[in-house]
């Protein structure tokens, strides 16, 4: 339970004709972790053609989807759609998928996606256009008079009024210059600038010294009459792109009934063949032979065994590899514990050779986050809201995980809550009292500090043998004494506890107390030569249990802050109808707030308790996860052979 489960590197040979077959019964088993051949002299696979098909059909299907997904509006419609479609099929040939996205209804969505995306470039190019003929609309001037350039240049510039009349005056005493002015607002005009070609250096020059806004006119061309008709039949004609791309949208969406279904089954088998190109790419061939290795779990050797001759009827042949690599990770634990393994594995993957500290963690961090909220009220809203986050959130997300674990751990503040006696921060007259949290605090301090001994202990004893495990491997002394460290590591905690127990708080009398100060000193002496770098860590064998004191803490202070809330806030009817509507607004707001900032704390506190106080002890870490070759199947139920 405590060890990654046990794998074989094997070796599977079958001639090239049948590599298909074996590649189909690999990925339909789905227990080989395939990995690079080994042997030298070996060849790659040839799949030029092979991928460059796949990923051909792969971009034009997520382009379909995509486009039929945009016309939903969003992923939620889109995906609430696809729940109400029955969708199965029998798995379909590379080449029948080719032809049915090359028919007349795939490719008529393409041509409806093109002249959607070139209406909206249309439009927005209209619309640039907008803030320029409104400007000019101040003046009277034939528009298409503005892109006739065989005598005249014109700008069109907004200028701040600061900076308006300097300008206006600068222009007026240049020759063959005309400069027409508008107030647009009261900060800002409007200059039409017409001058001859060869004054264009010196208009430039004048202009540049000025913060202004540039209009260009030559966006005009095409357009005539005057700058108000020009802008009206420019509304006009962005109205009427719009109107036909709320056709077009809709007519992609009513080819959904028709499209989708077959998208999304093309889409499930490409995503198959797309593993198996990444498979292939990994085995080796001799000119008859094809050759696969990969990691398998004995347990489930039989498996793949009984799948190959089924497919293959023994034309193959399997056997061991004796290797000094490291075997992958292989952790077996039900699928509701899974977001534990989740955060686990984002700190580090366990090393198949070491103790997974897996159950230590989910059983530690259930209990810790129980007693740091210890309030049935706030165990039950907390489920309730770790509930709705996980149906909202991205199922591989880091939210939609800790939402788990809050729904697990909910129910350990419940129980935790019961003993507390603790709802909403009330305790009930009815109900007995078993953990008081006010008024037994030394007691529970005690139990904490407790919890954090025992934890860091069993830390060490994990050390202890992940380092009496490479000692047996590598035969270096230096790991035989690191490992004897770790036990003179619990003697420190031990007896130091004792020590500490008997002269700082008098809970233990007697001559037990100086032997175990004396053996305690001795022990961290012990520790620093032994451990050498690893000894330098000695003073947080004192400090670490101590940390474990931070359960009671925020569990006393969550409950601390939910009975201030409610002594100040509880409606009072005596004091008239609007007072109890306020209080109780304020009195459930309070509340909510503090929920959220006792889930938080529980569980960044329960993690670093196992991630700092616990892990450091023994932990490596920088596992190789165990990636077996399995088809992820939904829509589809026959293999590919």
């Amino acid at each position: 339970m405590l060890r990654s489960e046990e794998c074989e590197k094997v070796r599977i040979i079958v001639e090239k004709k049948d590599l298909n077959k074996l590649v189909s019964a690999l990925h339909a088993v789905g227990v080989l972790d395939i990995r690079e051949i080994s042997i030298k002299d070996t060849q790659k696979i040839d799949l030029k053609d092979y991928e460059s098909l796949v990923t051909e059909l792969s971009i034009k299907v997520n382009s379909l989807l995509d486009i039929i997904k945009e016309s939903f509006g969003s992923d939620k419609a889109f995906k609430a759609y696809i729940k109400k479609l029955y969708i199965k099929s029998e798995d379909l040939d590379l080449n029948a998928i080719k032809s049915t996205l090359d028919s007349i209804k795939f490719t008529r969505i393409l041509k409806d996606k093109e002249e959607l995306e070139a209406n909206k470039d249309e439009i927005n190019r209209l619309k640039s256009i907008l803030p320029i003929l409104k400007t000019l609309s101040q003046f009277k001037i034939d528009v298409a008079e503005l892109n006739n350039k065989a005598v005249l240049n014109y700008k069109l510039v907004v200028v701040d009024r600061r900076y308006f009349y300097e300008l206006r005056n600068r222009l007026s005493n240049i020759k063959n210059l005309a400069a027409y002015n508008k107030a647009l607002d009261k900060n800002h005009y409007a200059l039409l600038i017409a001058y001859k070609k060869e004054l264009e250096q010196e208009v430039d020059a004048i202009l540049n010294r000025y913060d202004k806004r540039e209009l260009s006119i030559d966006l005009l061309n095409g357009f005539s009459g005057s700058p108000y008709s020009a802008y009206k039949e420019l509304l006009r004609r962005i109205r009427e792109l719009e109107s036909k791309n709320k056709e077009i949208i809709s007519k992609i969406k009513r080819s959904a009934d028709t499209t989708v279904d077959q998208l999304l089954i093309f889409k499930e088998i490409l995503s198959i063949h797309q593993d198996r190109v990444k498979a292939i790419s990994l085995i080796g061939s001799t000119e008859s032979f094809a050759i696969v290795e990969g990691w398998v779990p004995v347990s489930k050797r039989h498996m793949l065994v009984k799948e190959l001759n089924d497919t293959l009827y023994k034309r193959y042949s399997i056997s061991n590899i004796k290797t000094d690599e490291l075997q992958p990770t292989v952790l077996r634990r039900p699928d509701i514990l899974k977001p534990f393994d989740y955060f686990l594995n984002l700190y580090s993957v366990p090393r198949s050779d070491e103790i997974d500290p897996g159950w230590i963690f989910i059983v530690s961090f259930i209990i810790f986050y129980g007693m740091m909220i210890s309030d049935v009220g706030y165990g039950l809203v907390s489920l309730v809201i770790a509930y709705l986050i996980s149906r909202v959130t991205d199922k591989e997300g880091l939210m939609h995980n800790a939402a788990k674990l809050w729904m697990i751990s909910s129910i350990s503040a419940v129980v935790f809550g019961l003993l507390s006696n603790e709802f909403f921060g009330y305790q009930l007259s009815f109900l007995p009292t078993v953990i008081d949290w006010t008024k037994n605090v030394i007691t529970l301090l005690a139990i904490t500090v407790i919890f954090g001994v025992i934890q860091v202990c069993l830390g060490l004893v994990f050390g202890f043998l992940n380092k009496l495990n490479d000692y047996r491997k590598e035969a270096d002394k230096k790991e035989l004494m690191v490992a004897i460290s770790k036990l003179t590591s619990i003697l420190v905690i031990v007896f130091g506890a004792i020590a500490v127990s008997g002269y700082l708080f008098n809970l233990i009398k007697g001559e037990i107390v100086l032997i175990s100060a004396i053996i305690a000193i001795v022990s961290i002496v012990l520790t620093v030569i032994l451990g050498g770098i690893e000894g330098a860590e000695v003073t947080n064998l004192i400090t670490h249990p101590i940390s474990y004191a931070r359960i009671l803490g925020f569990g006393l202070a969550s409950i601390i802050i939910a009975t201030l809330i409610d002594n100040g806030f509880t409606p009072v009817l005596s004091k008239g109808l609007l007072s109890v509507v306020i209080s109780t607004i304020v009195l459930l707001l309070l509340q909510f707030l503090n929920i959220i900032l006792s889930m938080l704390e529980g569980l960044i506190q329960a993690m670093r308790l196992n991630f700092v106080e616990f892990f450091t002890k023994f932990y490596k870490g920088n596992g190789d996860p165990y990636k077996p070759f399995k088809e992820k199947r939904v829509y589809t139920y026959k293999r590919v052979i």
